[in-house]
């Protein structure tokens, strides 16, 4: 790139009255810097790409379950702190109104075996939802290697929206089974901060991100939380 004029320090030093638009100002900055500075500058001001959600659910009251349909006592523990941290998620990114995290559970506790016959539309509407995510866990598998000094771990779900007053599938309308969603750490060393309930725990705030981001429009700055 030819620039066909200078400016110097004490050129800027006497005009640096008139520089009152930030536009002016960054013009000044990239011919003090030369053209090598003008990408750099840009990529600093341009605004980062989102991506796109998958679905963006209707503004009506929500309600978040998560199970293992297949052996639902094998992950329950698992599954409520799942739920918990999936509606934090939509809670902090406005995704959708929910109902208390708790009133599943008490349904639940209130009568289990009425609860188990319960369609999942039904439980949507007896806790006041006009509208549920459900995660279906597939599987949680934490694996030890090297004298168990070394541990991993995978997480595999499938996510749908489900109209309660209708029990139809809203989202993903393509498939069935739903929308799959899996987490995969890499082996990780053994210690004091990275124990197998350790390990377990940020598995479920991983998934628990994937999940939100199903829902809202997001940008990866270097987000900790992206990383296992």
């Amino acid at each position: 790139m030819n620039m066909n004029f200078r400016l110097t320090i004490s050129d800027f030093r006497l005009n640096c009255r008139a520089v009152r638009s930030p536009l002016v100002l960054l013009l000044v900055l990239v011919s003090l810097a030369g053209c090598n500075a003008i990408g750099a500058i840009a990529y600093k001001v341009s605004p980062l790409p989102k991506t796109p959600a998958k679905y963006k659910p209707y503004p009506e009251m929500g309600v978040v379950v998560v199970e293992n349909s297949r052996n639902p006592g094998a992950s329950e523990i698992d599954a409520q702190q799942i739920a918990a941290l999936v509606s934090d998620e939509l809670r902090k990114n406005k995704v959708m109104p929910l109902v208390e995290d708790n009133v599943v559970n008490d349904l639940r506790d209130k009568d289990p075996k009425v609860f188990k016959t319960m369609a999942l539309a039904a439980v949507g509407r007896a806790v006041g939802a006009r509208q549920m995510v459900y995660v279906d866990i597939g599987r949680i598998v934490i694996e030890t290697s090297v004298a168990d000094q070394m541990v991993k771990g995978t997480i595999e779900a499938t996510v749908r929206v489900i109209d309660t007053k209708t029990g139809v599938v809203r989202w993903p309308s393509e498939s069935v089974q739903g929308y799959p969603v899996s987490i995969d750490t890499p082996l990780l060393a053994v210690d004091d901060k990275m124990t197998e309930q350790g390990l377990r725990r940020r598995m479920h705030e991983y998934l628990a991100i994937s999940i939100g981001r199903l829902f809202y429009d997001w940008t990866n700055e270097n987000d900790v939380r992206d990383k296992p």
